[in-house]
């Protein structure tokens, strides 16, 4: 019998970062300023993934709140997380070109390389 090897090859072309689990800041609504709880999944430097129970609806506006600078947020998209009762996975992407959300991270001590 041969043995069969599967060969993995990593097709990103940036390394990824080690997150803590916890956010640089307070995530809110922009409109209202309630929380929104979630818990990052991944991040680079225009966008975020998270893990939240709240309701989220695609192009709803968002911000963390780095260093009293709000960073501004919008929901790209949101699909069920299979495996996690009653969340959601939920993708974020920046609305200011000049934030890189990876710097953000590691600044916070939220990420490591």
């Amino acid at each position: 019998m041969t043995r069969l090897q599967l060969r993995f090859k990593e097709r990103r072309n940036v390394i990824r970062l080690n997150l803590t689990g916890l956010l640089p800041g307070r995530l809110r609504t922009r409109d209202t300023k309630h929380d929104v709880n979630g818990t990052p999944v991944d991040v680079s430097r225009t966008g975020l993934g998270i893990l939240t129970s709240h309701e989220l609806k695609v192009g709803d506006q968002l911000e963390i709140v780095f260093k009293d600078t709000p960073i501004h947020l919008r929901v790209s998209w949101t699909k069920p997380d299979f495996g996690k009762q009653n969340l959601t996975r939920v993708g974020l992407e920046t609305e200011d070109d000049n934030v890189d959300l990876e710097d953000v991270f590691l600044q916070s001590g939220c990420a490591t390389r």
